[in-house]
């Protein structure tokens, strides 16, 4: 809304929630100027033109009559009941445009994130403990060697909860989930792994089933000096997701913007922009001379429904080319879920419905044998591939 009136009510509405009747005053004194400046239309109660009319018309329907206050919206309805414009006023319709609405070429699952401090209720969850996974590959093999490996360099005794929250993520989005227990012979007998212990021997081979680049978008928030909480901002993170949701990727999220990395991943994200506030957004000014649209970013997990996101942000957008100028987040600075601390794609080396694409060794825990997991793993699900 370029012209006079509508930057009074835009620095106006900066100031107060809604528009005064100070205000209302300025804006009738700018369209008035308007008008006895044209040289069109009809003369109506000495004025001559119609352009300050039509403004006035276009920001009250543009803003709503709740963004007045009551004599406010007493004095534009008393200035327009005098003035009359032979033209007809185009109201910009503040219709939804769906930038994206798309979801991944495979569900996620919810896998075990293997907590590696103590303090879990459940011991079992520590990779670590006693009747874990990697004290059945011990038991298995009639050795000592994998659960003490895991003790001495994952467990952690300090700091808040942690764990392998990515590692977690890329096995949901690049596998298959466990669907069964399979019954191994070891050394001294039969044993059996639960479709838990499973999900912890692909959790520790994921980071070598990765490709060597994996699509990042942000900067990961370290809680250091210049760290930036809003990153990445709104025009970075909208194409990011529509480019990998499109190509049917599965995307995982960091979903607290502070030091703390907490990795989910997603595989359905819907975009909706409009030209005007909705609830919880606040109208935003121009910095750089362009339009603002506001968006609404929707991130869902199969696997993981109670972490689904919903974000609230703006753009501005050249009017010229399009291009993004400038963007921010809605909501409390101080919620660390504003918005993502960044976005990436897990990727795989290779097909690994194939054993050749698994690799010979370990990095997490070399006493973990990579070939031999695939096999354990391929028993487990439904239907093995060829």
């Amino acid at each position: 809304m370029p012209g006079a009136v509508a930057q009074i009510a835009d620095s106006s509405l900066q100031v107060h929630s809604r528009i005064t009747a100070d205000d209302a005053t300025q804006m009738l004194a700018a369209a008035d100027k308007e008008n006895k400046a044209g040289d069109t239309g009809w003369s109506c109660c000495s004025v001559a033109g119609e352009d300050g009319t039509e403004e006035i018309l276009r920001v009250r329907a543009s803003w709503g009559d709740d963004k007045f206050e009551p004599d406010a919206l007493t004095q534009l309805t008393d200035w327009l009941k005098k003035h009359r414009i032979t033209r007809p006023v185009v109201i910009p319709v503040d219709s939804t445009e769906v930038l994206l609405d798309a979801k991944a070429a495979k569900k996620t699952w919810r896998c075990p994130e293997f907590p590696t401090t103590p303090q879990s209720r459940n011991p079992l969850e520590n990779l670590y403990a006693m009747g874990s996974v990697c004290g059945k590959l011990d038991q298995l093999m009639d050795r000592n060697q994998v659960r003490a490996y895991e003790l001495l360099h994952h467990q952690t005794l300090t700091g808040t909860w942690q764990g392998f929250c990515d590692k977690a993520a890329r096995v949901s989005a690049l596998l298959q989930e466990p669907q069964k227990e399979v019954t191994v012979q070891g050394v001294k007998g039969l044993m059996k792994f639960t479709k838990e212990d499973i999900m912890g021997l692909l959790v520790m081979v994921s980071g070598d089933l990765k490709a060597p680049n994996e699509p990042f978008v942000g900067h990961r928030n370290h809680g250091k000096p210049g760290d930036d909480i809003s990153d990445p901002y709104p025009h970075e993170l909208i194409p990011a997701l529509s480019e990998f949701l499109k190509a049917g990727d599965v995307v995982v999220a960091s979903i607290t913007n502070r030091q703390q990395v907490r990795n989910y991943p997603y595989d359905r994200s819907k975009i909706d922009e409009f030209l005007s506030p909705r609830d919880g957004m606040e109208k935003v000014s121009p910095q750089k001379g362009g339009v603002i649209k506001y968006q609404t970013i929707e991130l869902e997990s199969t696997g993981y429904p109670d972490k689904a996101r919903h974000y609230k942000s703006w753009v501005e957008y050249d009017p010229v080319n399009s291009q993004a100028l400038a963007s921010g987040w809605f909501g409390d600075p101080n919620n660390i879920e504003r918005n993502p601390d960044f976005i990436w794609v897990p990727r795989a080396r290779g097909d690994l419905s194939k054993k050749e694409n698994w690799p010979k060794t370990c990095t997490h825990n070399p006493h973990v044998d990579p070939q031999w997991v695939f096999e354990v793993y391929r028993q487990s699900i439904l239907s093995p591939p060829q």
